[in-house]
């Protein structure tokens, strides 16, 4: 509870400074550009949070099954979430003018610095998320003790520049607190830095070489913003599954042969 609520105050406090320092609508383009990034990550968080805690908690006495557990989840919702998150950064500009209106254009900046910010805090969710079933919240609120001096230091180093370098030191706090989250996971469950690099990078890779080429389509489109989203989205979705396929990704399969299990035992 003590860790969940320094997480939220040091969280509120970036719009706080950018209130009080900047002009109100650089405040109103925070907000709204960090708002749909936030929304897909913490309704999928809350949902992990729901099934994976009480899932790892019946096993939390068997460090190799939670570390395959959670480095199962890990893979897997990377694999979903990157290129969404990667995938709304690229479309980012068209998404705001359709759903916002032109007149909210500046909030794309801060939309796409907060999905890059996203993709490293879903990992350094996940390692919190194994702290916790093995009961061991001490290590999570010692972590806050760690991490928020860090966030300070790069919040007032970066603010004299401008709101948009807020968001800046905030993606790179999200990095650093990865790596940090991460670390009392070697000796707890045998999960070091490098096997959870090797579960998400892949996926992050192939998420950005998909949003680049969405990026590029919709820059040299000439057709309407409506029909240039749709074309990115479809282009997105394929680009990603066929790399993912040709690659044989671990967590495309699972996924797939999970889902195919569901609907097989529903129609038995």
């Amino acid at each position: 509870m003590a860790a969940g609520f320094i997480g939220a105050f040091f969280n509120e406090l970036k719009g706080l400074i950018i209130g009080i320092k900047y002009k109100p609508a650089d405040l109103a383009f925070y907000n709204r550009g960090e708002s749909i990034p936030i929304l897909f990550t913490n309704n999928v968080n809350a949902t992990i949070d729901s099934v994976i805690f009480p899932a790892l908690s019946k096993i939390q006495d068997d460090k190799i099954k939670v570390k395959n557990a959670i480095s199962r989840a890990l893979g897997s919702s990377s694999f979903l979430l990157f290129p969404l998150l990667l995938g709304l950064a690229a479309t980012a500009d068209y998404i705001v003018e359709i759903l916002l209106t032109s007149k909210w254009s500046f909030c794309v900046p801060y939309m796409r610095i907060c999905c890059i910010t996203c993709c490293f805090s879903i990992v350094g969710s996940f390692n919190l998320q194994a702290l916790k079933a093995i009961g061991k919240s001490d290590i999570i609120l010692k972590l806050e003790f760690y991490k928020k001096p860090l966030f300070l230091l790069l919040l007032f180093a970066f603010m004299p520049f401008g709101p948009l370098y807020i968001c800046v030191a905030n993606m790179i706090y999200s990095i650093a607190g990865a790596f940090i989250n991460a670390f009392p996971n070697r000796k707890y469950i045998d999960y070091p830095i490098w096997m959870q690099i090797r579960d998400v990078v892949p996926h992050f890779f192939v998420a950005m070489i998909m949003a680049a080429i969405v990026y590029a389509i919709g820059l040299y489109s000439t057709m309407s913003v409506f029909f240039t989203l749709i074309l990115q989205l479809l282009a997105g979705v394929l680009i990603y599954v066929s790399i993912s396929i040709v690659l044989k990704s671990d967590s495309l399969i699972y996924i797939y042969t999970t889902i195919k299990t569901t609907f097989t035992k529903k129609n038995k």
